[in-house]
């Protein structure tokens, strides 16, 4: 995984490709797709700017992966 970031950090491109196909989630947090398409399995990184409630507003249909990084 860091080797990922390491490439995007490094890589004007991709961090263009990344601002294009990411946005603020009617949720309340920014959806950056790091990697993937639309329909198909992605990599993404989701920034809250603030703490959120008890409640799970971010809730999916299908199984997820997600890892807390702070």
């Amino acid at each position: 995984m860091s080797a990922r970031l390491d490439a995007i950090l490094r890589s004007r491109s991709s961090q263009e490709a990344i601002a294009d196909r990411s946005y603020w989630h009617p949720n309340g947090f920014l959806k950056l797709v790091l990697e993937g398409a639309s329909g198909a399995p992605q990599l993404r990184l989701h920034v809250w700017p603030r703490p959120q409630g008890e409640d799970d507003v971010h809730d999916h249909a299908w199984p997820y992966r997600s890892l807390v990084l702070a």
